[in-house]
């Protein structure tokens, strides 16, 4: 999946969450204005109750339609199915990596010492992927060299954040904008240093 990709699946995602949730508050109010129950032909599978109305008529409460609505608001997934588990399973492992590093790079909380830190967990984390390393604290011990190979070939994106992902350097960054972005490129990176086609 392309970074441009990536980026509109997630402002997708947002929207959508957003709609389902301003659709279920719209019900909540229905309910309380006593419209117990709407004729809008749910899917059966919802199983939803309809408070004396017929379900197979297309009825159902419209406070249950609300709790389901608001269910599916977390059940949304950025990934398409059957398509890159591995590298959405990297990116739920490794957002809080991804984002204390780019708050060590932000401006007014730059921490050269912090930027060194997250950076060296996330290539940890890769070393222990690719050699099947139990506890990524003790990789080193074991697998130096493909560390430092990992380390050094991410360099090309953290050592120029502002031209490869277009951090801003003099202002607030938007992180829900900038922390897949940098996920993105710094999984490739790490795929190609440790010798892996990039998914």
């Amino acid at each position: 999946m392309t970074e441009a990709q990536l980026s509109a699946l997630q402002a997708e995602n947002r929207a959508l969450k957003e709609a389902l949730l301003v659709a279920a508050n719209a019900l909540d109010i229905a309910a309380d204005w006593h419209f117990p129950v709407v004729q809008c032909n749910p899917p059966k599978a919802w199983g939803l109750e309809a408070r004396g109305e017929d379900p197979e008529e297309g009825w159902c409460s419209t406070s249950a339609l609300a709790a389901k609505l608001r269910a599916l608001v977390y059940d949304v997934n950025p990934v398409p199915a059957q398509q890159d588990y591995f590298k959405h399973a990297c990116w739920l492992a490794l957002q809080r990596e991804c984002a204390q590093y780019l708050i060590a790079n932000s401006h007014g909380r730059r921490d050269g010492a912090m930027k060194a830190h997250w950076h060296m967990e996330l290539c940890k984390f890769y070393t222990s992927v690719a050699n099947g390393g139990s506890d990524p604290d003790y990789i080193r011990r074991e697998h130096e060299e493909v560390y430092q190979r990992v380390h050094s070939h991410t360099q090309q994106l953290t050592d120029r954040l502002d031209e490869v992902i277009g951090f801003p350097l003099k202002e607030r960054p938007d992180y829900d904008v900038m922390l897949p972005r940098f996920f993105e490129h710094f999984h490739r990176l790490a795929l190609e240093a440790l010798g892996v086609a990039p998914q």
